[in-house]
């Protein structure tokens, strides 16, 4: 590599690789220098993924590390798909992420994970996303204390483009919190509606009450 390569660069913790001081100063220096995560990879034995989430876990990126080389994705998609929010399509997913998506900042990836009598919409979406990878199925046990157990399902979809594009829409980690609905140069005012549209299917709720009135209501910050 034309840097020293230390005795130890990550160090195993409860099933997690951490980077240890000698670490941290050689990927800096190594990721300056042009160095490739596949090819650190294939000399100290760790994945090119794991050591890429480390990378920029640190900060340490440039454009030639960005992407992980010698990989090709098993199921391609658009990765695309969210670069401009310029069709009823595109502003209807845009709000359903919002409301019911998660995204993963440090390791790229977009997860959207719903009940199992959901699958459909999770088949819609990997239909708009030129996606065939197969989406994941499994039971989960209930949050609410009791012994049930559900079927869920989801997707996850990893790109740096995708989620690249996803932060510059005001989607990144931790979003439930923070979120604020997008400006008209981030989804048009006539595909506004779409956007609710989404937002509603991934978080909001419509109730009949004792007195035989509809209610509808939003889950989300002040601001949405």
């Amino acid at each position: 590599f034309g840097i020293p390569l230390p005795e130890n660069i990550f160090v195993k913790e409860n099933n997690k690789y951490v980077t240890t001081e000698d670490g941290i100063k050689f990927l800096q220096q190594y990721i300056k220098a042009g160095g490739t995560y596949s090819a650190l990879s294939r000399e100290i034995n760790i994945s090119a993924t794991t050591i890429a989430f480390n990378c920029k876990k640190l900060g340490f990126q440039n454009e030639h590390s960005k992407k992980i080389k010698g990989t090709k994705k098993k199921y391609p998609f658009n990765e695309h798909f969210f670069h401009t929010i310029d069709s009823p399509h595109k502003a209807y997913w845009y709000g359903f992420i919002a409301a019911d998506g998660y995204i993963d900042n440090l390791r790229n990836y977009l997860e959207i994970g719903l009940a199992g009598k959901d699958k459909q919409t999770l088949i819609n979406f990997s239909k708009d996303v030129d996606s065939k990878k197969p989406i994941y199925e499994r039971m989960k046990q209930s949050i609410v204390g009791d012994d049930k157990r559900f079927s869920a399902c989801c997707v996850r979809l990893y790109s740096v483009e995708m989620i690249k594009d996803l932060e510059n829409l005001g989607l990144c980690q931790n979003k439930s919190l923070t979120y604020i609905p997008p400006t008209l140069e981030q989804c048009p005012q006539e595909l506004i509606k779409y956007w609710i549209l989404g937002y509603f299917d991934g978080d909001g709720c419509i109730s009949i009450c004792q007195n035989g009135r509809f209610l509808s209501s939003f889950v989300g910050t002040k601001e949405t």
